[in-house]
């Protein structure tokens, strides 16, 4: 399964495995050979359309090489391990030629780890549209350098009431029923959730004083306090105002309108990327190649983090997550795309993926590959939705839904259980779509009956636009009686 690392925040040593792989697919265009040349110099004919090219024993113009190692370097610095890393050296061996109109799939897999050394070796591989491997290597990669957080430091700043029991370090904060990265600092409300707490991720807690007894001894920091969470996201609040900022990275390709705002910095905008006017792109944003974006669109917005403060108000927590729009993604007017709320949320829009007029992707939520979501659909934060998904019309989908591959949710429908692979549902609250319509038609009947009229036999075997018809027509007759 392709781990959906964050493309602004790279990863440690600590956060790494062997097997963490990731994977991109672009298409490469003769427009692309020509920038790369303009860039670099190599106007080697043999990559345009001349006569040495076509003598060539290709017989048409290749790719540079240089171009698929691009590809590698892109994921690397982006994606795995992430911005901050070194891409300390590389080696290739080109396989395949590759055309213009290839589609080139590109593979960073780590298969080896020095801890000590803070280095990681990756396989590196490009595949055309026909699967075959066109070129073949390794990198070795230095990953960013865990940062680390004092927590009696960082308590000095915020004026939450609190006490310091135990002090400790740590990197990233997380919430205790899932912990991503190395080194984390989370908090705890209730002794609900006091089995998360056997994680040797978690360095640092924050909790209520009733809690201090179920605290394993592999958490180092411990603080205290009426309002763990409120401590918690002032925190991250202050460490969100620190955070570094890059300038924001605009293909020469793309296609913005003059009315699109891009913020200045941590935004990522690929090759022949459209952004119609009246868009917002905020910070901590990337956007894949041959993207759509439609007018008054928002991508990157405020997650709705509300936490209720030592005092009794409110505060919405600042946003240290992310967005990715994958390769493909064609997004129609009025969307509003959520950042992710904590460092490791990358809300994720899948590649080929189209959302339709006003659809909502909360905080967090990674949404897979050719799924197609329709209009008013409000998806809540910290979703899982698969590949080839349909999502109906004013569908609402509650948070932390996990929805499979090829399911489908009908129109209106609020889904608040999980949705396996390849099942529809239907209703409020939703339900597998065949129990609905069984569960309807026997509520049908039972009111045709109490009121006398006669209920048609409806086959299953019928088409469910006619058997939608039927329901509906009996409904109304139902309703009249």
């Amino acid at each position: 399964m392709k781990e959906n690392f964050n493309g602004i925040a790279g990863k440690t040593v600590a956060d790494l495995k062997v097997g963490d792989f990731y994977e991109s697919s672009r298409m490469i265009t003769a427009e692309s050979a020509l920038s790369y040349a303009n860039i670099t110099g190599d106007y080697n004919p043999i990559h345009f359309k001349t006569a040495v090219a076509y003598a060539s024993r290709y017989k048409e113009p290749i790719v540079h090489g240089m171009i698929l190692a691009g590809f590698i370097s892109g994921i690397i610095g982006s994606a795995l391990p992430g911005n901050g890393c070194i891409y300390e050296s590389q080696t290739m061996r080109f396989l395949k030629p590759v055309y213009y109109g290839d589609t080139i799939k590109t593979r960073v897999e780590i298969i080896r780890m020095d801890i000590d050394r803070n280095r990681v070796t990756a396989n590196t591989t490009c595949r055309n549209q026909n699967d075959e491997v066109v070129l073949i290597g390794e990198a070795v990669i230095l990953p960013r350098k865990e940062k680390r957080v004092l927590l009696s430091s960082i308590l000095t700043q915020i004026h939450d009431p609190c006490t310091l029991k135990s002090d400790g370090t740590f990197s990233t904060l997380e919430q205790c029923t899932r912990i991503r990265s190395g080194n984390a600092l989370t908090y705890l409300e209730s002794t609900k959730y006091r089995e998360y707490l056997n994680n040797d991720r978690i360095s640092c807690l924050i909790c209520a004083s009733e809690l201090e007894s179920v605290i394993p001894n592999s958490i180092q920091g411990v603080v205290v306090t009426p309002t763990p969470k409120a401590v918690f996201f002032h925190i991250q609040n202050l460490l969100v105002q620190k955070k570094e900022k890059w300038p924001t990275q605009i293909a020469p390709s793309a296609r913005i309108s003059e009315s699109a705002v891009i913020a200045p910095y941590n935004v990522i905008i690929g090759e022949n990327v459209e952004i119609q006017p009246q868009v917002v792109i905020h910070e901590n944003v990337s956007i894949g190649d041959n993207v759509r974006i439609c007018s008054g669109t928002i991508v990157g917005g405020q997650s709705y983090t509300a936490v209720k403060d030592a005092d009794g108000g409110m505060f919405l927590a600042l946003d240290a997550g992310s967005v990715k729009i994958e390769s493909g993604v064609e997004i129609c007017g009025g969307c509003h795309i959520a950042c992710g709320t904590l460092e490791n949320d990358c809300t994720t829009i899948g590649a080929f993926t189209k959302l339709d007029a006003m659809v909502h992707i909360g905080h967090g939520t990674v949404i897979g590959k050719y799924t197609l979501i329709p209009a008013g659909a409000m998806i809540s934060g910290n979703c899982e939705i698969g590949d080839h998904v349909w999502i109906g019309v004013n569908a609402t989908v509650s948070n932390r839904i996990v929805i499979g591959d090829n399911a489908r949710v009908s129109l209106g429908s609020v889904v608040t259980k999980d949705v396996p692979d390849g099942v529809t549902v239907t209703g409020n609250f939703a339900i597998p779509h065949a129990t609905f319509l069984r569960n309807l038609k026997a509520s049908l009947s039972d009111s045709a009956a109490s009121s006398g009229s006669k209920l048609e036999n409806i086959s299953y075997g019928q088409s469910n636009c006619t058997l939608h018809s039927h329901i509906l027509e009996r409904l109304s007759m139902a309703r009249c009686a």
